[in-house]
């Protein structure tokens, strides 16, 4: 068993092909489709993992200083292990990821924007970070991300508390011109949304339904 992090590169050729398999029996299960084994040790060299041989989470270090969550494979225990694993790193973590492992990362303090907000904030990430893939905002606040290789896939955007921290401290701030482009109420609800930590959850949810509500109304 895996016990702590560890990089692709590091495993014996033996691991390699385990945590393949893994990767691949649960992307065939939840896509019906998976990356070939060439594709998954290309992309898997660089990225960290933190689970056991049973199941993983998998991170990929950006120049930025953000991990992408970049994979989640196994069964549900070592799932939620690795998770606990890599909250423990304090690391601006960031993903799209399906609605089982939303939840699942959701009781790691991971949480989702609300799709109005989404759609402000996903015009300030380049679509090279979803691997050139097209994709749609739904209503419930998920995207449909078109993946040439695997076909469509729905999945929610998640970020950890150091992720959205990191989004207000540098990220936006680096947006100020663009930003202040936006209408004040949306403004308000980006503000709402980050500073979450700062009162209470309910009355949070209260003011960023009335700015939904504006917003569809604009």
């Amino acid at each position: 068993m895996i016990n702590e992090s560890y990089n692709f590169n590091g495993l014996s050729d033996d691991k390699k092909e385990h945590v393949y398999n893994v990767f691949k029996d649960s992307y065939e299960k939840s896509l019906g489709t998976s990356w070939s084994k060439d594709k998954f040790y290309s992309r898997a060299q660089n990225w960290l993992f933190f689970g056991d041989d049973n199941g993983f989470v998998a991170v990929r270090p950006q120049q930025s200083g953000l991990y992408k969550l970049v994979g989640v494979a196994g069964n549900v225990k070592s799932i939620l292990d690795g998770l606990s694993e890599l909250r423990s790193q304090n690391e601006p973590v960031w993903g799209m990821v399906s609605a089982d492992i939303q939840k699942m990362a959701i009781k790691q303090g991971f949480k989702t924007p609300p799709s109005f907000l989404l759609k402000v904030l996903l015009k300030f990430i380049p679509s090279s970070v979803f691997g050139g893939a097209d994709f749609d905002i739904n209503s419930d606040g998920s995207l449909t991300l078109k993946y040439d290789d695997v076909g469509d896939a729905k999945k929610y955007f998640i970020g950890n508390e150091e992720y959205f921290k990191k989004l207000k401290s540098d990220i936006l701030p680096s947006l100020k011109d663009k930003m202040s482009t936006l209408p004040l109420v949306v403004r308000k609800g980006i503000d709402l949304f980050l500073n979450e930590d700062d009162t209470k959850e309910k009355t949070i949810n209260e003011e960023l339904n009335k700015i939904k509500r504006i917003i569809k109304n604009l």
